[in-house]
C-alpha cells in the first residue's frame, strides 16, 4: 500500500501548488488592475487585498474600497468587497457585499444597506470571458435617495442566462414588498405598499458582452417582453410584446397592456402631475369607451405602438417612444 501513500500525497502535494500558482495569479490580477486603473481615466483606491481559501477556493476580499469614474460620474465605496471561486471551477465566482455601501451618480448620492446583498457570476469558459448566467439578490434593501426620500422593500432578485448562440440574455427581476417613500404614496393618492414588481424578458445586444465590451460596446437592439405584472393596491399592469431599436435608438414595435382599475390608475397619473386635468379627462372618455367595448368597465386592454420616436394607442397619442439606445 505504500505507493497508495505516495500517490495520495503527490496528489496533495500537486493541489496545493496549483492553489499557490492559482491565488498568486489572482492576487497579482486584482493588484494590476488596480494599478492600472488610473491609466483607464478611473479611480481605484483599497486599504487591503487578499487571497484565501485553501485548498478547494480562492477568495479574494478587497477592503476599504472606492471605485469612480469621474467622467461618467460614477463613484461606489464600500468598506470591503469579496469574490469566491471554486478552485475547480474557475469560471464561476460568488460575490459578496456589506451591509452598508455608497453610490453615486449623476443624479446625487445613493446610500445603501440591506442585511444581506450577493450575486454569482458565470462566464462561458474560454479567451473571449463571454457572459453566461448572473444572479443578484438583496435581502431588505434600503435605498436613501439624494433627495432624502426612502425607497426599501423586502426582496430584489435579477437574473440573466444567456438565450441560445447570439447576443440575446434572459432577464427576470422581482421585487416584492416594495414600499414607496410617503411623499410619492402622498402624491399619487395611493397605498405606500406595492406587493410586486415582476419582469421576464429577452435582451437582444449588437455586440457580445464579453471581456471585450469595452471596445465593442454592446447597446441594447430589442426587447421581447414575455411578461411584466405591477400589482399596487388595487391596480394590476401587465404588459407583454415587442419592440426593438430604430435608426434613431427609439423602441418600434408594439406592447400590449392591460390595466386592471384603470380608473384608479388614471386618478393616481394626474395627481402625480403625469397627466394633466385637461388630458385626462379626454383620456377618461375615451378609455371608457374602449374598456366598455370588452365588457369589463374597469378593465382595459391597449394595443401600444411604437413609431418614429412616438407613441400612440390606437387614435391617443402617449408621448415620446422610450429610447433603447
Amino acid at each position: 500500500m505504500r505507493w497508495l501513500t505516495g500517490l495520495v500525497v503527490a496528489a496533495f502535494v500537486a493541489w496545493g501548488g496549483y492553489w499557490f500558482i492559482g491565488s498568486a495569479a489572482m492576487q497579482r490580477g486584482a493588484e494590476r488592475w488596480f494599478a492600472e486603473a488610473p491609466a483607464r481615466g478611473l479611480v481605484a483606491e483599497n486599504t487591503g487585498l487578499k487571497v484565501r481559501g485553501f485548498p478547494s477556493r480562492f477568495d479574494l476580499t478587497v477592503e476599504g474600497v472606492h471605485i469612480a469614474d469621474p467622467a461618467r460620474g460614477f463613484d461606489w465605496q464600500a468598506p470591503f468587497a469579496q469574490v469566491f471561486m471554486l478552485s475547480y471551477k474557475p469560471w464561476h465566482m460568488i460575490a459578496a457585499l456589506p451591509n452598508e455601501q455608497s453610490l453615486t451618480l449623476p443624479e446625487g448620492r445613493f446610500d445603501i444597506r440591506s442585511s444581506r446583498m450577493t450575486g454569482s457570476l458565470v462566464v462561458v469558459p474560454g479567451t473571449d470571458l463571454a457572459l453566461n448566467r448572473l444572479r443578484a439578490e438583496a435581502a431588505a434593501p434600503v435605498i436613501t435617495a439624494p433627495d432624502g426620500q426612502v425607497w426599501q422593500a423586502a426582496e430584489a432578485h435579477l437574473a440573466t442566462e444567456r438565450a441560445g448562440d447570439g447576443n440575446a440574455h434572459r432577464l427576470g427581476v422581482e421585487v416584492t414588498g416594495l414600499m414607496l417613500p410617503a411623499g410619492v404614496a402622498a402624491q399619487t393618492g395611493m397605498s405606500a405598499a406595492v406587493p410586486l414588481i415582476r419582469l421576464d424578458a429577452v435582451l437582444g445586444f449588437t455586440a457580445p458582452i464579453d471581456r471585450h465590451m469595452r471596445d465593442t460596446r454592446p447597446e441594447l437592439a430589442q426587447v421581447g417582453l414575455t411578461a411584466f405584472r405591477v400589482e399596487w393596491g388595487d391596480v394590476v399592469l401587465i404588459a407583454s410584446g415587442r419592440v426593438e431599436a430604430d435608426a434613431a435608438g427609439y423602441a418600434d414595435g408594439e406592447i400590449t397592456l392591460r390595466v386592471e382599475n384603470w380608473g384608479t390608475a388614471l386618478t393616481a397619473a394626474e395627481a402625480a402631475g403625469l397627466v394633466d386635468a385637461g388630458t385626462a379627462q379626454t383620456l377618461g372618455r375615451a378609455l371608457t369607451v374602449m374598456a366598455g367595448a370588452d365588457g369589463d368597465p374597469t378593465s382595459l386592454d391597449l394595443p401600444v405602438r411604437f413609431r418614429d420616436g412616438k407613441a400612440t394607442s390606437g387614435f391617443i397619442p402617449l408621448g415620446r417612444a422610450p429610447r433603447l439606445n
